[in-house]
């Protein structure tokens, strides 16, 4: 049979794969002789927004394939970069040179709107196929909540050899994390129902360097509980960002270096608002910069919402995004050239 497109290119993000995909990806392969799906989140830590992993979702796709198919479709995934669009098209054109594929000869198996979004970060489609189904981003969060929150609504919306897989995962301690932060999530929601307007929430994070090391703290509460962050928190009524950032960053890890030290010390400033930046919803932080230069790092001690204050060697963090707080990688990364 003799299909229209050499290589087609599908970008996804499968949390959890719907029927509807499943009809995108079976017209993707009637137009193309192989098809490279592209997943979001490499490397990213479990969230309420992303319980799969890039590995588990691949899982998910090889088991809805029909008979066949497996050997014309590739999976690769793609870290985020939310804030080095150039870096993110890099990554993605490495990805696919190792899947064989060029990314300038390949048609994109998008709606238009996904073609747009994707031409700012870097990247414009020759090609253009249409989809069987518009992805429903929509249901897909629905069918994920449904599913954290130990309901079965979810199991009519994903292909049936999927569902008890995805049923029996639910005992997990990663997914039993997972489904105590929805429950988080959905209280604060049910919070700010009553609402005029859909709050936006501001917050600082501290970026503290020194002699090659970053300060992290290790979260004891919802969200991103268990896992590594920034300093930060919620800005007050009465005090600016850097002011913020200053007093989270004091409560937090007990720094013990004055703030006219830590003033001295800043080096950039720089907002950060991605949209689905935060389970928590629209949250726009403001990250701060501090560089203490070639001193050893300060002693430290844990408070407030921290379980533990650390510092990191820059190269262990590099490479462990995947026990990261939501953004914060990719905030770091915007701040510190040269890390992998």
């Amino acid at each position: 049979m003799s299909r229209l497109y050499p290589v087609g290119l599908l970008f996804a993000r499968f949390q959890p794969i719907l029927d509807s995909d499943v009809q995108t990806i079976l017209g993707a392969l009637e137009a193309c002789e192989r098809l490279i799906i592209a997943l979001d989140g490499l490397d990213s830590a479990p969230s309420t927004r992303r319980p799969w992993s890039c590995a588990q979702r691949e899982a998910h796709v090889r088991r809805i394939l029909p008979a066949g198919a497996g050997k014309r479709v590739s999976v690769i995934g793609v870290r985020d970069q939310l804030y080095q669009p150039a870096r993110w098209a890099a990554e993605l054109r490495s990805a696919m040179a190792a899947a064989g594929a060029e990314l300038d000869a390949v048609a994109l198996v998008s709606t238009q709107d996904d073609a747009e979004s994707l031409s700012l970060r870097g990247y414009s489609a020759r090609l253009r196929v249409d989809p069987v189904a518009r992805p429903d981003l929509a249901a897909e969060a629905a069918a994920r909540a449904d599913y954290l929150g130990a309901g079965i609504a979810w199991q009519a919306r994903v292909p049936p050899a999927l569902v008890a897989s995805l049923d029996a995962s639910r005992v997990d301690p990663v997914m039993t994390r997972l489904m105590e932060e929805q429950a988080w999530v959905d209280q604060l929601a049910d919070a700010w129902r009553g609402a005029p307007y859909p709050p936006i929430f501001v917050t600082a994070d501290a970026v503290v360097i020194a002699s090659g090391h970053i300060l992290l703290i290790h979260r004891s509460h919802a969200p991103a509980k268990e896992l590594w962050a920034l300093p930060g928190g919620f800005v007050e009524q009465d005090e600016t960002v850097v002011e913020a950032a200053l007093r989270e960053l004091g409560e937090e890890t007990g720094i013990t270096v004055s703030r006219n030290v830590l003033r001295a010390a800043i080096r950039a400033t720089r907002v950060f608002d991605a949209p689905e930046r935060s389970v928590r919803g629209r949250t726009i932080t403001h990250g701060t910069l501090f560089d203490l230069g070639d001193a050893s790092p300060p002693a430290v001690r844990a408070g407030d919402d921290a379980a533990r204050a650390e510092w990191w060697p820059l190269e262990r963090f590099a490479q462990s995004t995947e026990s990261l707080a939501e953004d914060h990688a990719w905030i770091v990364r915007a701040f510190v050239p040269g890390l992998p």
